[in-house]
């Protein structure tokens, strides 16, 4: 059977791993279908598809994710829903740290034209498993824990494969403070000039690539 290989990278949550594994010895009780990889239950905050992954990709979401200074916070699914094709489990209540953290990647993702893609409209929730079923919404325990990691992630689409490219420490300040690559100077650059990076000049590029 053919599956179409795509590549994604994606800014995600992870729960720790002890409550992702109290989630998968929960959700196996109820035989919801076939599930994620304990390892891999996220909330998607961004994403980007590439046919295959070009080389400049990488460098800059990374640059995208040295950029984002928010604390930890805390979060909560407290809601079971069954779609035609998977099993989520969503929060009932806007999680306003989440939706700020959300905004803020997606905004510095649209000022660069390299990093623009179709809108994402953002809804969080971590997905089970997939299955062909009836809709259903069930009301849970809630299911909390304390956001202190953002991560970029490389999906292979088709083979179900998420490699961890980096990962940031919530902490109201950057991780990489006083510490900037090449390529972070030339996005700090184009941000601060107020325009796009696919049109700033090749030579002055060049010059900030060194």
């Amino acid at each position: 059977m053919f599956f179409e290989r795509s590549d994604r990278l994606l800014f995600l949550l992870r729960p720790p791993a002890p409550l992702a594994r109290h989630i998968d010895r929960e959700r196996r009780l109820l035989d919801l279908g076939k599930p994620v990889r304990t390892d891999y239950l996220h909330i998607t905050l961004c994403k980007l598809d590439f046919p295959r992954l070009p080389g400049w990709a990488v460098p800059l979401m990374r640059s995208i994710g040295d950029s984002m200074t928010l604390p930890p916070f805390h979060a909560a699914v407290d809601r079971m829903t069954g779609g035609v094709d998977s099993v989520l489990l969503r929060p009932s209540k806007r999680i306003d740290a989440l939706f700020a953290l959300q905004a803020r990647i997606a905004a510095a993702m649209a000022r660069v034209d390299r990093l623009r893609g179709p809108a994402y409209r953002f809804s969080p929730h971590i997905t089970l498993a997939y299955r062909k079923g009836e809709p259903f919404d069930w009301e849970i325990e809630p299911i909390s824990w304390r956001v202190e990691e953002l991560l970029l992630v490389h999906s292979k689409v088709g083979l179900s494969e998420h490699v961890v490219l980096d990962r940031w420490p919530l902490a109201g300040a950057s991780s990489t403070q006083g510490r900037q690559r090449p390529v972070d100077r030339l996005l700090s650059m184009a941000f601060e000039k107020g325009i796009r990076l696919g049109e700033m000049p090749a030579s002055e590029e060049a010059v900030m690539r060194r």
